[in-house]
């Protein structure tokens, strides 16, 4: 919804219809959904055995690359039929992943997955606090059962099954909550001074490649 707002608002600046581009909105974002999940599904075979967990949600998640190619091949075919020019879209488009990795890590954070690694004995106090990942109580899931990071560090780095909370790790969903509002910012500045089409989109699809390594 972030993303729709900022995204419609930058194309009705450069002229491009409104009613349009937010029909391809849609359009784009079924794609990127699809599409991130299909990636997912591809790179972790292992965790399906069937079409029933091919098709819930609820099992693995999606991969952001599969959401960048399946938003564009999205983006490109519906523009195509309407004659609109592609790059001129994707720049402004750029903003709604941007927006997308500022807030989704919001979720990723409280339900203590995509973790980091274990941080080092001396690492401040307020980061140990921050990457630190609770059992959760057995009245809310099954007995033993905890946040992603809890459950793997007492399955493989023998942590005490007893413990109310996981190893202190690096809080990564914080950083990249930190590095999509960063690009956020990056790309609403580098707007002011783009030369020629495309330079948004590049520039946005580099940056996160850089910051996600």
């Amino acid at each position: 919804v972030v993303g729709w707002y900022l995204t419609l608002g930058l194309a009705e600046r450069e002229g491009l219809p409104r009613e349009t581009m937010a029909n391809n909105y849609v359009v784009t974002a079924v794609a990127a959904v699809v599409m991130s999940r299909v990636l997912y599904i591809v790179t972790n075979l292992d965790e399906f055995h069937s079409l029933g967990d091919v098709l819930s949600m609820r099992r693995g998640g999606l991969v952001a690359y599969g959401g960048f190619i399946g938003g564009y091949l999205g983006s490109w075919f519906y523009l195509k039929r309407k004659n609109i020019r592609l790059m001129p879209w994707a720049d402004v488009a750029g903003a709604s992943p941007a927006s997308g990795l500022a807030l989704t890590p919001v979720g990723c954070y409280p339900f203590g997955c995509d973790y980091g690694r274990p941080l080092a004995e001396s690492a401040p106090a307020w980061l140990k606090k921050l990457g630190t990942f609770p059992r959760w109580d057995d009245s809310l899931m099954p007995a033993g059962s905890g946040s992603p990071a809890w459950a793997e560090h007492v399955r493989e780095r023998g942590l005490d099954p007893l413990s109310d909370h996981s190893l202190p790790v690096h809080p990564t969903q914080i950083y990249e909550s930190l590095v999509g509002l960063m690009l956020l910012v990056l790309l609403l500045w580098a707007r002011k001074r783009q030369r020629f089409r495309g330079q948004i989109f590049f520039l946005f699809t580099f940056a996160y490649g850089v910051c996600r390594f």
